[in-house]
């Protein structure tokens, strides 16, 4: 249950993340990005872009769809220390996992337009991409361990 809570954790700090960027994205102002180390690092201009907004251009803010993806990944993770049932944590745990899957996906999209597209890095997303990679690692990981065991024995 440690890579559990390892994956709640990191769900937390993505709640934070990206509920920061919904905040900063539905105000009209500059979002920082620390101190800009290359002309390519401007998160405004990727905030400011149409692949910020999903279905691209006229959907809410992708982070409005991370705040909620974390949310879930967090209740998920949740449930699973609260569950007694075998079964059911293991369902919990490939609910996760396919969530994860799915946001891990799309995050590396969203990079994808960010280098060769926008040709701009956010700080932030790199951040929210890696909480989600780590969650996803952390999920892979819990879900092959059955597996794992059967097959070294």
């Amino acid at each position: 249950m440690i890579l559990n809570r390892f994956a709640f954790i990191l769900s937390v700090f993505g709640i934070v993340v990206a509920a920061f960027m919904w905040s900063m994205h539905s105000h009209p102002q500059d979002i920082p990005c620390g101190i800009h180390m290359t002309e390519a690092s401007d998160c405004t201009s990727v905030a400011l872009s149409k692949y910020s907004r999903f279905p691209i251009g006229n959907g809410p803010p992708v982070a409005m769809w991370g705040t909620f993806g974390y949310l879930a990944l967090a209740g998920l993770a949740f449930l699973r220390t609260t569950t007694e049932s075998a079964v059911r944590s293991r369902q919990l745990l490939t609910m996760a996992l396919l969530l994860a899957t799915g946001a891990l996906g799309f995050a590396l999209w969203l990079t994808y337009i960010e280098l060769n597209v926008l040709h701009k890095i956010c700080k932030w997303c790199m951040t929210s991409q890696g909480i989600i990679a780590g969650i996803f690692i952390l999920n892979l990981t819990d879900w092959l361990r059955p597996l794992i065991g059967k097959t070294t024995k």
